[in-house]
């Protein structure tokens, strides 16, 4: 199985749920290929110092912290994470501190620091698995960045009330797939 991730603007497209899956590529250069050719011409992406990107992405899929989106072997979306305590995440979001990657395997909080989908479809089912994966943590904290290069912190309690708006149906089973 090949996939692709097409880095030129994409018209929209009609993308329905159920032609979307889930996936974990389990080669790690496989895998940070792809998030690199999604990722690399994206203004909030392409502005980041390669070095400090570079290591943010092998972290993530080292540790197993990421999930793609595919639709017929195409890349819809990705997403990275890593777990932390509440005061390593804080620390991040404001600003104060980076990542440790040996810090990020475990934590109460979900430091979200890679989302890119194509449809919203693809946004819809990528938010459906995570929401599965991160029920038991405590908060999430992510950076929006904007094209005008504002950056927003985001600071959701994930509790009963996020927990039950998980789809009716569970997500699909994550899938890990062998490049061919």
């Amino acid at each position: 199985m090949v996939l692709t991730a097409k880095t030129e603007p994409q018209e929209p497209r009609h993308t329905s749920a159920l032609s979307l899956k889930a996936v974990r590529p389990e080669n790690t250069i496989y895998a940070l290929g792809l998030a690199v050719r999604m990722l690399a011409n994206l203004p909030a992406f392409s502005r980041l110092s390669f070095g400090e990107w570079a290591a943010t992405l092998a972290g993530q899929i080292e540790r197993g912290h990421y999930l793609f989106v595919l639709r017929n072997n195409e890349v819809e979306g990705i997403a990275g994470w890593a777990f932390a305590d509440h005061d390593q995440a804080m620390s991040w979001l404001e600003g104060r501190s980076g990542l440790l990657h040996e810090a990020c395997y475990d934590g109460d909080c979900v430091i979200l620091n890679v989302w890119q989908t194509r449809s919203r479809p693809a946004q819809r089912f990528l938010l459906n698995h995570l929401r599965g994966l991160f029920a038991d943590k405590e908060m999430l904290v992510a950076k929006r960045f904007y094209a005008d290069g504002r950056v927003r912190p985001v600071r959701i309690v994930i509790n009963g009330f996020v927990a039950n708006h998980l789809s009716p149906k569970r997500p699909a089973e994550l899938q890990t797939i062998h490049p061919e």
